[in-house]
């Protein structure tokens, strides 16, 4: 397995940048102990700094760009991102990476313009897009590039509701942190010598360095001792400041309180920070829409240490809203001061809360986060010939992204054989002739012809989802000439065993699946008092009892509300040009808004990909259709950690048991037993777990992979 690191940083320094990269090959190493690990650096190395640590690791092959086309490329971004992308084309086209992870949008979007390597490349973006746009050029970086990685959950939600390509491609990788020694028990002025507050990074004027020097005579004007430690020697010359750069370097050296120890390593900066009380990590109102996380805030709490911060949504994310250290201006940081002076007991349990938060970001944490967003194939070196799988269907919306990570894994060659009709099978080829394997998605008039039709040679493979159970199709299906068969549910399968004599032996049943990891995301505050309901453009969905189970859970509980996610029937010409089923949405909306039980607590949200993030709002999700092959929607909720309301449609109790009732009253009352007893965060995490192992594409594509070979 080869990996290469790319990002638009100069490793010849130290900041948080380039430990992201430092970071990023640790937690690459870990993840993935046998892989090759290439670096690619725009600058060449000096020995120096960040630089000068990789380049001591044996383990990492670091290719420097050209210097001459770098010096002739600048001042031009997209010139030098030209020549990183012709770099890292070069070194693929010796020996093909599996996965190029790049720090820059820029050279991600020249790379999506080589077909051979975009669906290698995972692009991580530091940079939020418009709010009142999406830039066109993280659209093509969204369709074409393999993944896409954020550093927050806030950054994922924006991105995917202002780029819908990004949705359920997207991962959230936060800043990694080493953990030293978490072992001694935190404590408050050891040493008598008053607040003593620590910063860690480059000097810039957005960082709001200039403030820090004036919080020790601030906080002694009210009467509270201060002492500011400052770590690091990166003061950055500001175009619209001449002085800057130079009145810094004074007042490293002249100002009372200031204590200023230069550059130092990553790992001495980090043991130093438990001699401290609080972080620095104060931004100016500039940076207040960030919805990133300093990693010197992380490492800071790693070692006990809370920081002051600004109150962003992406520290409100992690921190809760009554974090008692936000700060927006001076007079909050000496309040948080003298707090911490005045009540040490109190400072004391904060500082152990950002100890164990920290302990989420830590190299082992990530490096779970990296497998799920790289989920690159680990089963071992790719065949010497690939197997040539045939892929027959007429939809093939329910398999593509298992297909695309088989592909994916460079073990098969895919071939398809595209029907424009589910119910006849018109031959638009004969058998390849080199197919190893067939595999037929729905068990529809196709799989019938293949089974009659191909060699003995030829391994076959179906998978029946619901339609197909109730035609003559699978009668018709010679099943001694197919080699398994996957079925949604135990339902289809005693079903097709019973109705058609399909041999047990033969069946698996695995449902529908979804990416779990991508559900797996922050519930936002009301989730618990909130249902859901995916889909109403079919009256046999029966929105209609969804809003009989939210009349019932109101009248004890009327701070409950529901959430639709759908396209609304006056948007499909086939629903609402026929009257009976306009008649009904009308009757349904009018219902709505005239129900004093209703009024209000109804939202009607429109469709769209990124449903991962919709049922981070989702507490309850209501299944109430008429029948369903194992409504997916369920899968994802139980996956994003909230319960299910599952009326007894045919199959229900094989797949979701002890979510399923019988009347929309028995719905009512569960959903309101269970509201008394709310999940804790570890049953949380245990619901998705379980939702994972059942209804992960890993297993999917597991089965594929067992049975082509």
């Amino acid at each position: 397995m080869r990996l290469l690191v790319y990002a638009d940083v100069d490793l010849n320094l130290i900041d948080g940048s380039t430990i992201w990269v430092q970071s990023l090959l640790e937690v690459l190493r870990l993840t993935y102990p046998a892989a090759q690990l290439t670096l690619v650096s725009r600058e060449t190395l000096k020995g120096i700094a960040v630089g000068a640590t990789l380049s001591r690791d044996t383990r990492i092959d670091i290719q420097c760009c050209d210097p001459a086309l770098i010096a002739a490329a600048k001042p031009s971004a997209d010139a030098v991102a030209a020549v990183v992308c012709q770099t890292i084309a070069d070194l693929h086209a010796k020996t093909p990476f599996d996965r190029i992870i790049v720090r820059s949008t820029e050279v991600a979007q020249h790379l999506t313009r080589n077909p051979g390597l975009a669906p290698k490349v995972w692009a991580y973006l530091l940079q939020s897009p418009a709010l009142t746009f999406a830039d066109d050029s993280l659209e093509e970086i969204a369709q074409k590039l393999g993944g896409l990685i954020v550093q927050t959950d806030a950054q994922r939600a924006l991105l995917e509701a202002l780029v819908p390509e990004a949705s359920n491609k997207t991962s959230v990788l936060p800043p990694m942190v080493t953990v030293l020694d978490q072992t001694q028990p935190v404590s408050a002025n050891p040493d008598g010598k008053g607040v003593r507050f620590l910063y860690s990074g480059k000097y810039s004027k957005s960082w709001n360095v200039e403030a820090f020097f004036d919080i020790p005579a601030a906080c002694a004007a009210k009467g509270v001792a201060a002492s500011v430690t400052l770590i690091g020697d990166k003061v950055h010359r500001e175009a619209d400041d001449a002085d800057f750069h130079p009145r810094i370097l004074r007042k490293f050296k002249q100002t009372p309180g200031i204590v200023w120890l230069g550059a130092m390593e990553r790992d001495a900066t980090v043991a130093e920070a438990v001699h401290h009380d609080l972080g620095l990590c104060w931004r100016m109102d500039e940076l207040n829409d960030s919805l990133e996380i300093s990693t010197k805030f992380l490492e800071f709490a790693s070692q006990g240490v809370p920081a002051v911060v600004n109150r962003t949504a992406a520290y409100e994310d992690i921190l809760g809203t009554d974090y008692p250290y936000f700060a927006k201006n001076m007079q909050d940081v000496v309040r948080i001061a003298a707090k911490v002076a005045a009540d040490p007991a109190a400072h004391r349990k904060i500082r152990e809360q950002v100890r164990q938060l920290s302990r989420d970001y830590t190299y082992k944490a990530a490096s779970q986060r990296l497998k799920h967003a790289l989920h690159l194939d680990t089963s071992g070196p790719a065949p010497t010939r690939k197997v040539n799988v045939l892929i027959s269907s007429h939809d093939l919306k329910f398999l593509k992204l298992a297909l695309e990570r088989l592909e994916d894994s460079g073990r098969y060659a895919f071939h398809y054989d595209m029907q424009k009709k589910s119910v006849i099978y018109e031959r638009s080829l004969e058998p390849l002739p080199e197919a190893d394997v067939i595999f037929c998605e729905w068990c529809a008039a196709q799989a019938v012809w293949y089974s009659k039709n191909k060699r003995p040679d030829q391994r076959l493979y179906i998978r029946l989802h619901r339609f197909e159970a109730f035609t003559d199709l699978p009668k018709r299906v010679e099943i001694d000439a197919v080699d398994g068969v996957i079925l949604v549910s135990d339902y289809f399968r005693d079903l097709c065993m019973r109705e058609y004599g399909w041999p047990r032996e033969k069946l698996v049943v695995i449902p529908q699946y979804c990416v779990a990891e991508q559900f797996r995301r922050p519930k936002h505050p009301g989730y618990e008092v909130t249902l859901g309901l995916v889909g109403m453009n079919d009256s046999r969905k029966h929105p209609d009892l969804a809003l009989d189970i939210l009349k019932q859970v109101r009248r004890q509980r009327p701070e409950f509300r529901l959430r639709i996610r759908s396209t609304m029937p006056w948007d499909i010409s086939w629903v609402w040009n026929k009257a009976p089923q306009r008649d009904y949405y009308e009757s349904l909306f009018r219902r709505v808004e005239t129900d004093p039980d209703l009024n209000g607590a109804v939202i009607f949200d429109r469709s769209g990909p990124n449903m991962a993030e919709w049922y981070r709002n989702i507490g309850y999700l209501l299944s109430t259709s008429e029948s369903e092959g194992c409504h997916t929607s369920v899968a994802e909720a139980l996956c994003s950690g909230a319960r299910a309301s599952v009326i007894n449609w045919d199959g229900a109790r094989t797949l979701y048991n002890a979510y399923v009732n019988d009347t929309p009253e028995e719905m009512a009352a569960a959903i309101l037993r269970r509201a008394e007893a709310p999940l804790s965060a570890d049953e949380m995490r245990n619901l998705q777990d379980e939702s994972a192992q059942m209804f992960d594409i890993s297993r999917t594509v597991g089965q594929l992979r067992h049975w082509f070979g």
